[in-house]
């Protein structure tokens, strides 16, 4: 497992500090709920149905026994409700399918409480929501598995690092989610995630990935679209943070339903990649802080050198079993036994599907027990199932009875894995503010149904996804997941679904939105873009508009006035300037919005007293992405201001992405200003504050 350093548990806990200052202010009274709903998103804090839930980073599904204790306390002394039944009060996590838990009772007032005590443990909750880049997932069989390629787990670390509070990417159009395999068996899913990366070797034996960009499940399943063959190790984060401003800049931010960028991939087609691989190049050549992101071997090696095996390879015993051994432990040996790359151990499944609680819900108790197994016998590591089990990675086969009686003590060996009853669901209306049907209370009857492990085995594998709509689990439809898949309460929607099926089949194609009497229904905010007429050829006309953003009219230039400006001091000395009226911006100001490409404005710059960059609403990113072009690429080095909606949280982003100076909005406060510049001295990327990542930084 990867060994925080001092630079990390200072990170994580700096970063609970500015959680607790931010709901303090919340709570207070002076940050109102829709400001303050994004800031918790990005800590892992939702409101959902009946109370607050949190949810906590697992990275690439790796947990150590002290931190799923430390997650047991968590369960026990913060995560409880006194009504309802049992299984509804408390007391348990949630393991999900993208290798995270969740805890669903936690009140907000105790929040920054809990997230202290993660910090302590080496856990966070950072971007496991929220329109960013979320927990980097991979095999749950990393380092272990027979048929792998590369070890994907130091890559997954590496990207974690460089993705934690991007400045760049903390507003995106929409979530987005990035998934790596390094085994010849994609048991990642990484062709339904935003970007997937497959490690593979060339024919000279170098390691690259090949990467493919915009799948997703949700209400459009999409395959990713394979965009580059083999992208060489050191080059991988500079070709993705490619891939990620192209969409951070072009994306769709006008209707929540197509802001993924696997819409944006389906839309432009070649063009996205010719943008992508132009960007690539771009930042290798012609970029100040193109090259920084290079990983050199040294850093690959520091980090890999924490996923060593902890063990060495034994005599093998063959076949595990036992002459006289009972048909259960049989039985578990043929469904919750794994093999393993090493010789001599195995990998095992503690089930988390069984009667009394939905799947993946695991008690306070029942995750002691866990990381008491794990310290006998995994070497105290466990790793989180995209099928929402535990699995234990390090079992020697001298072992392997010894803890199946031990888990079947703790009600963790059904022998049940990838037969019906080993289903993948999500808590659904019991829980989900999103979901409109509830999916525990089939699973509690499919579960008591089949109670029969007989019968289960007769009736052999079934792969089995429980989802209430709008929502359903990230997963892979055709390999555990989709081939069996019940939709609650939802025949009707079915129906509807087949027969536009059926009239889009005889049609050839989809239908533009209508109104009445077949009157086109414009959604789009873009009123630049003429009315379109119906067909694809008309609709490919308006999303080229879309791509090649208009350049903006010059601002008038302001004669000079004597306003109120101010600064603040961030890290490292860098000065933040404040201007409190639009008079008080320098002379010869160029206004622009947030939809201008800035690469086209190269001549414009040098007559401009400054640039001001236009917020329209907080949570828009875009701006972000134009002041790292102009300063990195156009080297712009005149003042850069933000304007709109600008808050005081956003100040450390703004800061490293470039800007200089703010024009806050009214109400923001000057001490929480000054506050917002100082919790972090240091961050992992280079950025326009600290032009080097925090790797070359510890090198010098």
């Amino acid at each position: 497992m990867y060994r925080y350093t001092d630079f990390d548990r200072r990170f994580v806990h700096q970063r609970a500090a500015q959680f607790r200052d931010q709901l303090q202010r919340h709570l207070a009274g002076q940050l109102p709920d829709e400001d303050f709903r994004p800031l918790r998103l990005q800590n892992g804090w939702y409101v959902q149905r009946h109370a607050p839930m949190l949810r906590v980073a697992v990275p690439y599904g790796e947990l150590h026994a002290r931190q799923l204790r430390a997650l047991a306390r968590i369960a026990r002394e913060h995560d409880h409700i006194d009504v309802g039944l049992p299984t509804e009060r408390g007391g348990f996590g949630h393991f999900t399918t993208r290798q995270n838990l969740q805890f669903n009772w936690i009140p907000l007032a105790e929040a920054a409480d809990v997230m202290d005590i993660l910090a302590d443990v080496d856990m966070h909750g950072i971007q496991t929501s929220g329109n960013c880049i979320r927990n980097i997932t991979t095999d749950a069989l990393a380092g272990i598995a027979p048929d792998e390629v590369v070890d994907p787990r130091p890559y997954c670390e590496i990207l974690r690092q460089w993705s934690t509070l991007h400045p760049e990417f903390a507003f995106l159009p929409r979530k987005f989610k990035i998934a790596v395999s390094g085994a010849l068996e994609d048991r990642a899913a990484i062709a339904w995630h935003d970007i997937g990366l497959q490690l593979r070797r060339n024919a000279l034996g170098e390691v690259g990935f090949r990467v493919l960009v915009g799948g997703g499940m949700g209400r459009t399943p999409v395959i990713a679209t394979p965009i580059n063959d083999f992208v060489p190790w050191q080059q991988i984060l500079v070709f993705i943070e490619a891939v990620v401003r192209v969409y951070n800049l072009y994306g769709r931010r006008d209707n929540l339903y197509k802001a993924r960028i696997k819409i944006l991939v389906k839309a432009e087609g070649r063009r996205f990649v010719d943008q992508v691989n132009a960007e690539f190049l771009a930042l290798l050549a012609d970029d100040t802080l193109g090259g920084a992101h290079l990983i050199p071997q040294a850093e690959l090696d520091r980090v890999a050198a924490s996923f060593v095996q902890p063990v060495t390879a034994t005599r093998e015993l063959g076949h595990p079993g036992e002459a006289d051994a009972p048909p259960a432990y049989t039985r578990w040996l043929d469904r919750n036994v794994h093999a393993h790359k090493l010789p001599g151990y195995r990998a095992v499944t503690l089930s988390l599907k069984r009667a009394g609680l939905p799947p993946g819900d695991v008690t306070a108790d029942q995750m002691e027990r866990s990381a008491a197994l794990a310290e006998q016998f995994s070497q105290s590591e466990l790793r989180v199932t995209h099928d929402q089990n535990l699995l234990l990675p390090w079992v020697a086969e001298g072992d392997l009875r010894a803890l199946w009686q031990a888990a079947r003590a703790a009600g963790l060996a059904t022998p049940n894995v990838g037969l019906l009853t080993d289903m993948i669901a999500c808590p659904g209306g019991d829980l989900c503010a999103l979901a409109n049907a509830r999916s525990i209370p089939i699973a509690a009857a499919l579960t008591e149904r089949f109670e029969d492990l007989d019968e289960l085995h007769d009736i052999g594998d079934i792969d089995l996804q429980l989802r209430p709509p709008p929502q359903r689990p990230h997963r892979h439809p055709g390999r555990r997941q989709g081939r069996q898949r019940v939709v609650p309460g939802d025949a009707g929607r079915l129906r509807r679904l087949h027969a536009q099926r059926r009239r889009r089949a005889g049609q050839g194609h989809r239908p533009l939105l209508r109104g009445r009497r077949g009157a086109r229904r414009d959604r789009g905010p873009d009123r630049r873009v003429p009315q379109r007429a119906s067909g694809r050829r008309a609709l490919h006309r308006h999303r080229a508009a879309h791509w090649h953003p208009a350049l903006p009219r010059r601002s008038r230039r302001h004669a000079p006035q004597h306003g109120s400006r101010q600064h603040a001091t961030g890290p490292r000395g860098a000065r933040m300037n404040f201007f409190d009226t639009d008079a008080s911006l320098p002379d010869a100001t160029l206004r622009l919005d947030n939809t201008v490409n800035v690469q086209s404005l190269a001549g414009d710059l040098q007559a401009a007293g400054a640039v001001a960059l236009h917020f329209p609403k907080w949570t828009d990113g875009r701006a972000y992405s134009q002041a790292r072009l102009l300063r990195s690429r156009l080297r712009y080095n005149g003042p850069l201001i933000a304007t709109g909606e600008v808050l005081v949280d956003m100040l450390p982003l703004l800061q490293r992405s470039g800007f200089d100076a703010v024009q806050l909005r009214a109400g923001q406060d000057r001490a929480a200003a000054e506050r917002a510049l100082n919790f972090f001295p240091g961050h992992y990327q280079a950025d326009l504050v600290s032009k080097l990542p925090l790797y070359q930084r510890a090198a010098g």
